[in-house]
């Protein structure tokens, strides 16, 4: 009686050699890259998170510490005009008080009743001092004016109300003779018809109503 065994490794029923078998894990086939594909391996969301993770070292910068790095903040330019304006405002103030104290100024008030020349209240006014007289203002009615014009003086007459009164005069001084230069500019409104007429005032200047300038 023959013993049973294992087929022999050496050779086939037919003779042909047969090759040893491994116990091994057989190779996996490499198969070619489909078309459009770079061939990278895909990254996983964990790995993405973790590469969009800001390092523990570096923290973001606020706007304060923008601003204080020499950024300029867009309230800036305000600030700095704002800054401006209130400086030319101060130096004006600051001269206007300057010169009141050291007297370069005085304020007059100078009362016309009514039917006196408004011009030559001031005139006369002017006499009385030898400083230059400057104009401002005026309150009141007047019921004759005349205003310079090119060709000659025109006369008007009615009752108007002083809407504006400006001029000034001057002190000039020649062959040891003193004289006053200068104008008077005025604004007339009539309330009756809504008319208003302005010029330099050349000749009549008479008062309707108790004014002052």
């Amino acid at each position: 009686m023959e013993n049973v065994g294992s087929p022999s490794a050496s050779a086939a029923d037919d003779g042909t050699p047969m090759q040893p078998i491994s116990s091994s894990t057989p190779p996996v086939p490499s198969f070619p890259a489909p078309l459009g594909s770079t061939g990278v391996p895909p990254v996983s969301p964990t790995e993405t998170r973790k590469r969009g993770r800001s390092s523990p070292g570096m923290t973001t910068p606020s706007p304060s510490q923008v601003a204080g790095g020499g950024l300029s903040s867009p309230t800036q330019p305000q600030a700095d005009e704002s800054a401006v304006s209130t400086g030319k405002k101060q130096q004006s103030v600051d001269l206007g008080s300057e010169a009141a104290a050291l007297g370069f100024m005085q304020s007059h008030v100078i009362k016309i009743e009514a039917g006196q020349d408004i011009l030559a209240k001031i005139m006369s006014f002017c006499e009385s001092t030898s400083k230059a007289v400057c104009v401002l203002s005026a309150n009141g009615s007047i019921s004759n004016v005349s205003l310079r014009r090119p060709d000659e003086p025109v006369t008007h007459k009615g009752l108007y109300e002083i809407l504006s009164l400006t001029g000034f005069f001057f002190v000039l001084e020649s062959g040891g003779q003193r004289s006053r230069e200068g104008c008077l500019t005025v604004i007339l409104g009539n309330a009756a018809d809504g008319d208003v007429l302005g010029g330099n005032v050349d000749g009549l200047f008479t008062a309707a109503t108790d004014v002052q300038v």
